[in-house]
This record gives C-alpha cells, structure tokens and sequence, in this order.
C-alpha cells in the first residue's frame, strides 16, 4: 500500500515500473509472436492494460507542476502508445499487419519516455541493455552524460519520407567511435527503428543513424537512389562531430535486402553489414570479391519465416561463404519475420569483433 497521500505521486510511483515492464514485455513479444498464441498473450497484456488505464485517468485529472509539466505530457504519451500497442495485437487476428503497427507503437512509446531517462532511475535503467541495469545508478555522473546523449530529426516527422533520425553519445561527440546506419523494413520509417538500436549502442558509445527511403521502400531496383540520400545525410551527421571510425550497415527485412545489396556492390563504403530477416539478389553472387576489403557479413534469420524463408538465407549464407567472404549466420528457430531487438547486443558485439580483426 502507498504512503503517499497524493494521488499524483502515487500514479505516478506505480504508473512508471508498470508501463516500463510492459514495454518490455510487448517488445518480447512481439519479437517472437505467434497468431497461435494471440489469446494467451492477451490473457496476460489486458490486466496490465486494465492497471494503466486507470493510472492513465488519474493522471489527465491531476495537476502536474509547471517544472515537471512536459513530464507528465510525455508519460501520458508513452501510457497511450502502450495501449494502442494491446490494441493493435487485439485486432491482428483480421489484420496481421496490426503486429507491425503495434511493434511501431512501442518505438514511440520509448522516444516518448527517453527525454524522460534524467528525472527517475526506473526510466534510465529501461534505457540499458538488461545485464546493465542495476549497474549504472542514476547518479548525478551518470546523469550529466545522459543529458549529453543527442537524439537528432533531420526533416524527418512521421509525414514525410527522406529525411534521418540519429543518435549520438557523448562519447561519440568528442572521439571517433563506430556509426551504425540502421535501415527499416518496408512501409517502415528511421523515426521508429532508431528506438530498436539506441539502447544497445549506447552500451557501446555507437552512434546510430536511421534513415528512411525516399519511397515506402529502399529503391533495389535503382540502389543509387536511396544511396545518394544515406551519404547526403552521413555528411550532413557528420559535419559536427569526428567521422565515424568504422561503419556498420544494418537493415531489417527490405533493409536487409537493401544493405547487402549496398554492402556487396560498394564494399569500399560498407565493409560490415548486419542483414536482419532479408533476401540475396542471386545477381550479387557475380560480382567479384573485392581484392582490397575484407567483408563481413552477419546474417540473422528466423526458422518460422513466411516471407523470406530460412532455407533460402542457409543458401544464401553457403554461397557467400564459398565466394570467400566472412559470414556469421545467426539462427533463431523461434523467430518469424519480424526484428530481432533481443540480438541487437548479439549484432554490436560481432560488430566490434570485426573491427578489431581488421
């Protein structure tokens, strides 16, 4: 039972650790969801949506401060995102794409609470890898290099197409440290798959750059298009802190697709790339190895893909092999199509092997 006698303090006391926890269950979930298990998952998600709502209430009543007045906006914009995430799922069964638009949800949701991660240390636990939790406190160090963390839109609202969003640690400020350029799937948008990365590369003092394509998907059939773009905003990224010391290009689904295309055809640019769930033009495989790059190449792939099956990523992965470049495949039987953030620190691990190696 609460001791607080104000009911602005208690929703929020009890409203924060229940959203937090539900974000990363609905993240967990939606990872390896399976339409088989919709019901059950429910079962599960609705008490906690119940729970929220009613923390929800209490907090469009309540008179939040001036001086935390943005705070309480940006808590109940995370709490609405989080619903519509359970929504989403409720209804997927008529529409699976409803899966792909919950996962969105929850991306909002944590861009919603990051600006939040200086003022309570329930949030900026949220915001590091789980085996860091509990490792870093939220002291007042700690809390002065977070407020340093830069989040950058670059003409880049949820309405439009072409523009960036990037992430960039203190670190990455001052020194030369590892770039990731991660690349969404199709219909997707950089705005949300930045919030897939963050985490993971500010374990790691990575910047993280995402792009969205010029179209509702990356141009594989003119790949210097969406090319031109991605090197434009690299420049334009890069024109304030030190160049990136090496280069990561990731990509989920079309993205996947898209950075091995990229990374095959200009391995001089992207020498490492992390293909999430995606497909090889065969094409690629006449292309001679590069004399003067060595490549690498991590290929994750779900068992239970329906779009792009895993039998044609082994094949894939065995013909990269046999041209002589370096692949790693990561296989997830559990996994459908859909992107694999529990792998991320998995992915920018490899990522710091082969820079090391090279």
């Amino acid at each position: 039972m609460s001791t607080h006698q104000d009911p602005l303090v208690d929703a929020i006391t009890l409203g924060v650790p229940t959203l937090l926890q539900l974000l990363d269950g609905l993240t967990a979930v939606l990872e390896r969801f399976n339409p088989d298990q919709r019901e059950q998952l429910l079962a599960i998600l609705q008490p906690e949506q119940a729970k929220l709502n009613t923390i929800q209430q209490t907090l469009e009543t309540a008179a939040f401060p001036d001086h935390v007045a943005r705070f309480g906006e940006l808590l109940m914009e995370a709490i609405k995102n989080a619903d519509k995430a359970i929504q989403h799922i409720d209804h997927s069964a008529l529409d699976p794409m409803r899966i792909l638009a919950a996962s969105r949800a929850v991306c909002r949701a944590k861009e919603a609470l990051f600006p939040c991660a200086t003022l309570l240390a329930p949030i900026h636990e949220f915001f590091l890898d789980p085996d860091m939790r509990r490792q870093r406190p939220l002291t007042e160090a700690n809390r002065a290099s977070f407020e340093h963390c830069q989040v950058i839109h670059q003409t880049h609202n949820r309405e439009t197409r072409g523009g960036y969003s990037a992430f960039v640690p203190p670190a990455a400020q001052q020194n030369s440290r590892p770039l990731v350029i991660a690349l969404h799937g199709g219909t997707g948008h950089g705005r949300d798959t930045l919030w897939h990365w963050l985490t993971s590369a500010r374990a790691n003092d990575m910047t993280v750059m995402a792009p969205t394509s010029i179209d509702d998907t990356w141009s594989l059939f003119q790949i210097e298009l969406d090319l031109h773009a991605i090197l434009e905003h690299l420049k334009d990224l890069t024109a304030n802190i030190p160049q990136p010391s090496a280069i990561l290009l990731a990509g989920m689904s079309d993205g996947a697709t898209y950075a091995l295309q990229l990374g095959l055809k200009r391995p001089d640019l992207f020498p490492n790339i992390a293909a999430f769930s995606g497909m090889l033009d065969p094409s690629l495989l006449a292309e001679p190895p590069s004399p003067s790059t060595t490549q690498h190449i991590y290929w994750l792939h779900g068992h239970r893909d329906t779009m792009f099956p895993f039998e044609l990523a082994n094949e894939s992965v065995a013909a990269l092999k046999a041209k002589g470049l370096n692949v790693v495949l990561d296989e997830q039987p559990g996994l459908g199509h859909s992107f694999a953030a529990s792998r991320v620190p998995a992915t920018l691990d490899w990522f710091q092997t082969a820079i090391e190696g090279t």
